[in-house]
């Protein structure tokens, strides 16, 4: 390995004597009698082996790991602020130890995962190799690193575009939103059967288990959500220096608290429950990666149901969210009408939804709006304010009957009914055997991807007691 030699030789006095130190403090006596007598120049490689006690394979793999102790302490100690500092590398050093310095650095790239600053060592490395055979294969390696560049930058697009679409439809419901999702995770996929990285599978199954999670879509060819999160897990294990893994880790504990919660297994969905809340001051950021804001909705529903209300009280109060982020923004708001309820502050509650009505457009939220709007009628009539909530259900009614193309929501339409019951009931002109027939059939019919008032779901549990 001439090269080895070529490079201790040039390196600098002050790089040679760190070398030299980090392979005393590792008590590195074969490293070290090799630099010394590489440095000195007029030893053999047969006096070192004797020296060393090598054989002729030891003695390769031996020098083979000097190189890179030596890259990595090269690199270290000439870390520069600069906004290109390769360009530093070949211009600065002799070209051996400028090639050493850049392999060293297209390693560390490649363990991380980090194509956009890989690029820039494969540019260097064209560079150093314009009179060399070499650079051909230096420019082909920096085309194809541009190429997966731009592709998993587009693949980071189609995600964050499938997320609103997503979001949207969490809001509406409408099969418009249903049909761009349908597309994002169509072209998702093709670009991970054509780029295949485990980033690209990560963000490739991100979006399939998202699918089933929260907009009931699963496709004959498409695996269980279970699997489909023990495979992140597993790539997230395998590339344990991606930085972006750190940031995987958390969602996918979100999926897993999603998932558990959806089958109702609501003791392991707590351990993930408190995953995700260690991290809830900036949850709301991912929200380019996931539907991160569900989680709002989520921790609520799933105290009421362990008989943990009282911990809603200890959150903290400053969380980072985005500020241009309209969902995220409303169920934040929606999100502390529905814990009132929970803790039993029906007056703050109602002016939480009454400020959600008239400070957000909702037409082209049609299920955000039942939701919202219904809940308000409910706590209008617990109120005692039944002109108030008879006002909200005409209109609701008119609304439901009127635009069918939205999709029929019988299970609104008998909520609205029970809701008139209990209106009737304070006059005394309905039996409980009606209202209980009544709320039977809201339970049988409210299922499915037009679900509504999950959240609530404790409150018609008790109504009898109630009223």
């Amino acid at each position: 390995m001439v090269k080895l030699r070529k490079i201790i030789n040039e390196l600098t006095d002050k790089d040679f004597e760190q070398v030299k130190s980090a392979l005393i403090e590792h008590d590195s006596k074969k490293f070290l009698h090799l630099l010394i007598s590489y440095r000195e120049g007029n030893i053999t490689d047969d006096k070192i082996k004797k020296a060393v006690q090598c054989t002729e394979k030891s003695f390769y793999v031996l020098k083979s790991r000097l190189l890179e102790k030596v890259r990595e302490i090269l690199v270290e100690n000439n870390k520069v602020s600069e906004a290109n500092p390769l360009t530093r590398y070949i211009y600065q050093y002799p070209r051996e130890s400028a090639i050493a310095m850049l392999h060293q650095l297209e390693k560390t790239c490649i363990e991380n995962d980090i194509p956009q600053e890989l690029i820039n060592v494969y540019s260097a490395l064209k560079k150093a190799h314009y009179y060399s055979d070499k650079y051909y294969h230096y420019s082909q390696l920096y085309n194809k690193q541009v190429a997966y560049a731009l592709a998993f930058e587009k693949a980071e697009d189609l995600v964050f575009n499938f997320n609103k679409a997503l979001a949207n439809y969490f809001f509406s419901r409408s099969d418009s939103d249903k049909e761009l999702i349908l597309f994002c995770k169509r072209e998702i996929k093709n670009i991970y059967s054509l780029n295949q990285s485990h980033r690209f599978e990560l963000l490739n199954n991100f979006v399939l288990i998202q699918c089933q999670l929260f907009a009931n879509i699963e496709q004959a060819d498409d695996e269980s959500v279970e699997d489909l999160i023990k495979k992140c897990e597993l790539i997230i294990t395998n590339y344990p220096k991606d930085k972006l893994s750190k940031y995987c880790k958390l969602i996918v504990d979100f999926f897993w608290l999603e998932y558990y919660y959806k089958i109702k297994q609501f003791k392991k969905a707590e351990q993930y429950l408190w995953m995700v809340d260690g991290n809830s001051k900036t949850w709301l950021l991912y929200n380019n990666y996931c539907m991160s804001f569900k989680y709002l909705l989520t921790k609520p529903q799933l105290l009421c149901k362990l008989n943990k209300t009282e911990k809603l009280k200890e959150e903290q109060e400053e969380i980072y969210f985005d500020n241009y982020d309209f969902y995220t923004l409303s169920m934040m708001k929606f999100r502390k009408s529905i814990i009132s309820i929970y803790c039993g502050g029906l007056n703050e509650s109602i002016h939480i939804l009454r400020d959600l009505i008239n400070g957000v457009t909702l037409n082209h939220f049609f299920h955000f709006e039942l939701e919202i709007k219904l809940t308000l009628s409910y706590l209008y009539i617990k109120q005692k304010k039944e002109g108030n909530a008879q006002e909200l259900l005409s209109s609701l009614t008119r609304k439901i009957n009127g635009d069918k193309q939205r999709g029929f929501y019988q299970n609104a339409l008998l909520f609205i009914k029970i809701l008139g019951l209990l209106m009737d009931k304070r006059k005394n002109t309905v039996t409980q055997t009606k209202l209980n027939n009544a709320i039977r059939q809201f339970d049988f019919f409210n299922t499915g991807e037009r679900k509504i008032l999950a959240f609530l779901q404790p409150e018609i549990d008790s109504i009898n007691k109630n009223f």
